[in-house]
């Protein structure tokens, strides 16, 4: 008897955590092909690790409720990027998605955006090189 009430509370401890956390944290979001989704992926992180592209947030300033970002694409091997297209969004979440057009001097670029709140922001970089689309993510953090 104390043996199996052992058993069930271990059990319970376990498995009752996990379901919460699953049930709390799962969007609901099944990805179609998710194999030739993840080689997809493995392709264009190979393709940004061998042309050592980067993305850097240098500056970000919150004013009122806009925001002023400085960053910069970091291309240590001179390959051509084209096609870019800039998003500002948060992460886990479907919306308060920002397309910016940023300003650039060839190297620096700025750009100036409406937001609501403060917290963690994601800065995404669509892009080609060469035929291929690859997307460039850096995180940042917006103050009060």
């Amino acid at each position: 008897m104390k043996i199996s009430l052992l058993i069930f509370l271990v059990g319970f401890l376990t498995i009752a955590p996990s379901i919460y956390i699953g049930i709390k944290y799962f969007d609901g979001k099944v990805t179609e092909k998710p194999y030739e989704t993840g080689l997809e992926y493995d392709k264009c992180e190979k393709i940004i690790k061998d042309n050592g592209l980067a993305l850097e947030n240098i500056k970000t300033v919150k004013n009122g409720d806009k925001v002023l970002i400085e960053f910069a694409l970091a291309n240590s091997s001179g390959v051509a990027v084209t096609d870019e297209k800039f998003v500002v969004e948060r992460p886990a979440t479907n919306g308060d998605m920002v397309y910016i057009t940023p300003q650039t001097d060839g190297k620096l670029y700025k750009a100036e955006f409406p937001v609501n709140g403060y917290g963690n922001f994601v800065l995404e970089v669509r892009a080609k090189v060469a035929a291929d689309e690859i997307a460039l993510r850096k995180n940042f953090y917006i103050n009060q």
